[in-house]
């Protein structure tokens, strides 16, 4: 099982005499023990729900705002952003706690992704055409379930497998 934990994006506040007076973090352990394989792309996408739980729903799907990299002091001097630098941090962690809820066979798909969307695109685009594959298919196979020779018991099953997957 896997704990991790997440700072929260809000706005820290910030004074600009080169010093960072304070920052607002709030931590969250969120426990999932899901781990992304070739067949469980559904069941693995509620980590969706850990996501938004958090308010880091603007991370995977891009819609988040980038803060300029540099800002301009009360002196005139351009510095490091502390809101950039927050939002490195916060997405970085994001992309790093999805990849590790990935199974070892999925990772290398992901070399290269360096952002929690770019991570998250990758993910959605291999699945979303697997996904629609497995819908049809297992839409055929329900449809072919026959109870013949098995108790009711085992037929239920079998079809709330089918529905299940």
């Amino acid at each position: 099982m896997l704990v991790i934990s997440f700072s929260s994006m809000a706005p820290p506040e910030i004074e600009f005499d080169d010093e960072y007076v304070s920052e607002a973090q709030v931590f969250s352990n969120k426990r999932i023990n899901v781990c992304l394989t070739r067949s469980n792309y559904l069941l693995w996408k509620q980590v969706v729900l850990t996501i938004r739980g958090l308010g880091l729903e603007g991370y995977p799907g891009g819609s988040i705002t980038v803060p300029a990299k540099l800002v301009r002091n009360r002196a005139g001097e351009q510095v490091v952003n502390p809101l950039y630098l927050q939002f490195v941090k916060q997405d970085s962690s994001l992309a790093s706690w999805i990849l590790s809820i990935l199974s070892s066979n999925i990772l290398p798909q992901l070399v290269g992704s360096e952002s929690t969307h770019a991570v998250w695109s990758v993910v959605t685009k291999s699945f979303s055409t697997l996904f629609t594959t497995n819908i049809m298919n297992l839409h055929c196979r329900l449809c072919s379930l026959k109870k013949g020779a098995q108790s009711m018991q085992d037929f239920t099953m079998n079809v709330k497998e089918t529905c299940d997957k």
